[in-house]
């Protein structure tokens, strides 16, 4: 029987946390700890390093649709702000279009009115050569990508590349030096500016 439902996991030797929610088609509340080890590639490694014995886990709300599992789970996380946390696991919110049901639902005519004009601000703090360049690298012969087919053979060892390259460690690190790198662009003025 479908019951999705949304769980905690902590791991003892580190005092680490995880929330989830198993919302599959076979999701059941007596599949954790049993068939269902989470999804977190964290937790797995966890797992492997220090055995299923180093957990404690507890089945948290059960649910009857996995939507609702899903937002449930987005909401809790945001709550005790498990991402910027240390002490949790969880790398990221759940939430967005592919995840819960956004349909339906819009932004109002002041978010549109305001990122549009941000856009247009951004657009015209840059200088002629560098909307220039942009101009140049998005279309026509500047796309490195310009009348070159995409075939089967690049399609697949792009994804391979790309696979590799990124580990797990390398998004994190790689993600901290984005933020830090965006913090002192918007303390020094220069947001938006080609630098």
């Amino acid at each position: 029987m479908f019951q999705p439902y949304t769980y905690y996991i902590y791991h003892v030797p580190t005092g680490k946390k995880y929330y989830g929610c198993e919302h599959k088609k076979t999701a059941h509340s007596s599949n954790l700890w049993t068939k269902y080890f989470s999804s977190s590639k964290i937790v797995h490694r966890l797992l492997e390093q220090y055995g299923p014995d180093s957990f404690q886990t507890q089945v948290r709300k059960i649910f009857s649709s996995a939507k609702e599992a899903l937002s449930y789970e987005d909401r809790f996380l945001r709550k005790v702000h498990a991402v910027e946390k240390d002490d949790w696991l969880n790398q990221a919110y759940v939430c967005g279009p592919s995840h819960c049901n956004w349909s339906g639902r819009t932004h109002s005519q002041k978010v549109k009115d305001d990122a549009k004009r941000r856009k247009t601000d951004w657009w015209k703090s840059l200088s002629e050569i560098e909307r220039q360049h942009i101009s140049n690298s998005w279309c026509g012969s500047g796309n490195s990508r310009f009348g070159k087919p995409f075939t089967e053979k690049w399609k697949q060892e792009q994804s391979e590349r790309t696979r590799a390259a990124w580990t797990d460690d390398r998004k994190v690190t790689r993600s901290c030096q984005m933020k830090e790198f965006w913090k002192l662009r918007k303390l020094r003025g220069v947001v938006g500016r080609l630098g």
